[in-house]
């Protein structure tokens, strides 16, 4: 098997166009982003992008045929197309620039950068660990530089390596497990304004359950500014019979019969069960529109008279496609978008939460009481990493004839629910130990920044500000452990963005569900662009 290098290949590709003319309002540009978790299987095989490159040393080349096996990425190698060339290069050298419409599909590529590959004579053989670098070119991200993580040594080679195109903003926490740092999850998703501070909880992963220490590295790996408030570990001992779970402002419920709906539909009236009944990965993604704008699910549990007191349970994530519609939304706003920010910041938290639920980006729960749906819960963002189980509390009184009916609303594509149950047992004696960071230690002490919720911040001001939080005398006697994170903080953009304000596309999306609706539009263009041409 042939192993390519730089030196031993001439150049395929070249720059043949000359000249072109460019209209719309289709912006290219340069910016870093960071690659997150694995997505490459779903992106290539929905093909959000429709030119795939690779690059060793100075020459490049398109890979087609793509499969993904394990840790590999199998390929046929091919001359780059003429403008698809064209326009990476531009890129490398325009800060700026615009394409019709007809030329979009050139645009949305993708480029792995490695130092060797395989080859066997037939197809190119990719380790994941191997790609040094990826860049991403489309016209909501720009031509964006994409690297590796490499907390430690160990920590790419030793792992699959993977990505995410589409980040979440937000500070990112990555996990000791002995050997190396793992990225878990996001922070406080979704709180971009200091108007929108809030509290954050989710699960932490428990590698070592008979380890009173526990360390997590908390890193700004967007162009932003983060204002950590608040950190520490909630330690839930219980018994092995029971599983734990927090509701959004961190109470800790008791799990121990899961009940699955007696019937879950979507907005077509199709059945869910098989998606929504077990914890499987197999989601539901909100991909319909009802008659309100939104995207539905409805269940309906039977409910045993005896029973006083319900917990509802979510295990749902926010979808990649959301970020996508965040960065279009702010192309439309364009040098507008600084100004609006400054203008949400002025308003009150409940007047700005107000606004974020009309236009679908969270998740809501109602319940049906004497024929009209009552809001219960509203789910703010959770991040699109990993799959959170959140619980919702409900009482005997919103039950009827034996029965609850729940429906859950979002925009079009927002979410991905992997699992809707309730459990009416009776709550279990459990301990709960709640711990402050032993140290924090980052480009300053911020131990004491960490430990009260004040005014008081861990601030991380530009792209690979980290600190280790350092945790002790976790308890280790107990029957059962369960861990969760509470954060709180918010993050401001430091993106400077450009072009015309579309007002016609601002002012539609003011109506109720305007958001939900230019979600589903984009995402019908953009799936008919980047298939087209195939």
């Amino acid at each position: 098997m042939k192993i390519f290098k730089p030196y031993q290949i001439r150049v395929i590709s070249s720059l043949l166009m000359i000249s072109i003319l460019f209209s719309s309002c289709r912006m290219y540009h340069i910016k870093s982003r960071t690659i997150l978790h694995n997505n490459a299987e779903q992106i290539i095989k929905n093909k959000i992008f429709p030119h795939i490159l690779i690059h060793s040393g100075n020459v490049y080349w398109e890979l087609k045929n793509i499969q993904i096996k394990d840790d590999f990425l199998t390929g046929d190698l091919i001359a780059v197309d003429e403008r698809v060339d064209f326009y990476y290069k531009y890129a490398l050298i325009k800060s700026n620039y615009k394409v019709t419409k007809s030329e979009t599909y050139y645009n949305n590529q993708l480029h792995f950068y490695l130092d060797s590959f395989e080859y066997d004579g037939q197809k190119a053989i990719i380790n994941y660990t191997q790609i040094k670098e990826i860049k991403v070119l489309d016209k909501n991200t720009g031509l964006s530089t994409i690297l590796n993580l490499g907390i430690t040594g160990a920590t790419v080679t030793a792992a699959f390596f993977t990505f995410l195109v589409i980040a979440c903003n937000c500070p990112h926490n990555y996990i000791y497990d002995g050997e190396k740092y793992i990225f878990n999850n996001t922070l406080f998703t979704g709180a971009t304004a200091p108007n929108l501070e809030r509290d954050d909880f989710k699960p932490l992963p428990d590698y070592k359950p008979d380890n009173s220490n526990y360390n997590i590295l908390i890193k700004n790996e967007e162009n932003e500014i983060q204002y950590t408030n608040l950190l520490e570990i909630i330690q839930v001992n219980h018994s092995k019979n029971s599983e734990v779970a927090l509701d959004q402002k961190g109470n800790v419920y008791t799990l121990n019969k899961r009940e699955k709906p007696i019937k879950v539909l979507d907005d077509f009236g199709n059945n869910l069960s098989y998606k929504l009944n077990e914890i499987n990965d197999e989601t539901f993604s909100f991909d319909q529109i009802g008659k309100d704008n939104f995207s539905h699910v409805y269940a309906t549990f039977k409910v045993n008279e005896s029973n006083e007191f319900g917990k509802i349970i979510i295990r749902a994530k926010n979808s990649d496609w959301g970020g996508l519609v965040y960065h279009s939304f702010v192309d439309l706003l364009g040098k507008n978008y600084n100004k609006w920010v400054k203008h949400n910041m002025k308003r009150t938290p409940e007047k700005a939460h107000e606004d974020i639920v009309k236009s679908g980006i969270p998740l809501i729960i109602d319940i049906k009481q004497n024929g009209q749906w009552q809001t219960i819960e509203t789910i703010d963002l959770i991040g699109e990493v990993n799959f959170n189980e959140i619980i919702i509390p409900v009482s005997k009184k919103f039950c009827s004839d034996s029965t609850l009916e729940i429906r859950i609303t979002s925009g079009y594509k927002f979410w991905e629910l992997d699992a809707l149950q309730m459990d009416f047992s009776t709550p279990e004696s459990i301990n709960i130990q709640k711990l402050q960071p032993k140290s924090a230690l980052g480009t300053d002490d911020f131990t004491d920044d960490l430990l009260r919720n004040d005014k008081q911040y861990m601030k991380h001001s530009i792209i690979g500000d980290s600190a280790l939080i350092k945790f002790e005398n976790l308890s280790t006697s107990s029957e059962n452990r369960t861990l969760f994170l509470h954060s709180k903080g918010f993050y401001t953009s430091k993106e400077i963005h450009e072009g015309s304000t579309n007002w016609k596309a601002i002012m539609a999306m003011i109506q109720n569900g305007g958001f939900s609706l230019f979600s589903k539009e984009l995402y019908e263009s953009y799936k008919n662009v980047t298939f087209s041409g195939n």
